[in-house]
């Protein structure tokens, strides 16, 4: 609940600027995976009484009081993983709920757990859980993220073949539900193997009858 740290949001500023000077737009990402370290230890946001929803979405609204009229999108939470849903989703619709109250009505990006896969939507939960995700102004889409090797985490260099079958758990259930889906991050390994893979994931988002994207 105290200030922000003026030199380091000097920085956000600038960028920023930057962006709106090039007709492009920010994705200001809260990079933490459901988690804020505070005197040393982890706690996981909404979980704890010593980082709660309530400091999560002040910290949210005095960002959009501040950005409001500027060419930003929010990601509220990267990859939280190893946590209840329901508080997460709990956690989110607080932030959303603060960043509208401060008359804010750019794009929100939510997160699942489970590291937000793709491949995982269905099967870690996510699916029934983040329908109860609720936006006053109705503009926010799901942010998933979808690595092309074998543990899907982007931690080997070799890709598997077809992996833009991996978004076949997520592209129909946005679909169904009436969402949208943001890939937030992908990729693979620097070589003609992953090249190939990359395009086939990005083929499967051009597909006209798959999820709208962004």
């Amino acid at each position: 609940m105290g200030p922000f740290n003026q030199p380091y949001l000097a920085l956000i500023d600038g960028v920023v600027s930057q962006a709106q000077s090039l007709g492009m737009s920010v994705i200001i990402d809260a990079h933490q995976y459901g988690r804020r370290r505070q005197n040393g230890v982890v706690h996981i946001i909404g979980q704890s009484s010593a980082v709660t929803a309530q400091h999560y979405a002040h910290m949210w609204r005095w960002l959009a009081n501040r950005y409001k009229r500027r060419p930003l999108i929010y990601g509220l939470c990267n990859e939280p993983h190893d946590q209840d849903k329901t508080v997460l989703v709990n956690v989110q619709n607080a932030a959303i709920a603060a960043i509208r109250a401060a008359g804010s009505r750019q794009l929100v990006l939510a997160s699942g757990s489970a590291w937000s896969g793709a491949n995982s939507w269905v099967s870690s939960g996510n699916a029934q859980a983040m329908l109860g995700i609720r936006d006053p102004a109705n503009n926010y889409a799901f942010d998933v993220h979808q690595y092309l090797d074998s543990t899907n985490s982007g931690t080997s260099a070799t890709c598997v073949a077809k992996p833009g079958c991996r978004l076949d758990a997520f592209t129909p259930w946005a679909r169904q539900n009436r969402k949208r889906g943001f890939l937030g991050e992908f990729g693979g390994g620097p070589n003609s193997g992953c090249n190939v893979e990359v395009e086939e994931l990005l083929s499967h988002i051009r597909n006209p009858i798959g999820v709208k994207v962004g």
